[in-house]
């Protein structure tokens, strides 16, 4: 396997600020994430630095030197595949702390997804309740019972005045 050129991305949250890395960690590499910390550090003053090595596919001296001293600081390192926590490891000189999460985060991250899933539940509910016609309204009957439960459409009339409901 040969050693992809290293691609980051930066993530800045509420909480943490997030470097993912991806590709062979070279000097170059480490020089410019430095300089990306140090500029993105002025702003992000309080929050975490995580460092997510998990596609990471090697790394030289200066690169594990620059993920041992950032681990010192206080950086997280997140390492999720085999090989990444093997050179996180060896970065940082011993075994890597897995951190598991108990509860999803509580910075907002997962704000959105439980809006959705409450908003989906609350429609579900909604949507079991509603009467449905029986099968003998789906075949066309006129009988009075048939028309008053099921569910028509209504149209609206707009006119001057405002909408007018027609039925």
């Amino acid at each position: 396997m040969t050693n992809q050129t290293l691609r980051y991305y930066m993530h800045d949250g509420p909480s943490a600020f997030r470097f993912e890395l991806a590709g062979f960690l070279d000097q170059e590499g480490a020089r410019q994430l430095e300089e990306d910390w140090r500029t993105a550090s002025s702003v992000a003053r309080g929050r975490t630095l995580i460092v997510d090595m998990t596609f990471v596919t090697g790394l030289d001296e200066s690169a594990s030197a620059l993920i041992a001293r950032w681990h010192r600081e206080g950086a997280e390192i997140v390492a999720k595949s085999n090989l990444s926590a093997e050179l996180a490891e060896e970065a940082i000189g011993r075994r890597l702390e897995v951190r598991r999460v108990a509860r999803p985060a509580q910075d907002g991250t997962w704000l959105p997804f439980r809006t959705s899933r409450s908003a989906i539940g609350k429609l579900a509910s909604l949507w079991s309740r509603v009467e449905r016609p029986s099968r003998a309204e789906n075949t066309g009957s006129n009988s009075a019972a048939a028309r008053k439960n099921s569910l028509q459409p209504r149209s609206f009339d707009a006119s001057a005045d405002g909408a007018k409901r027609a039925s």
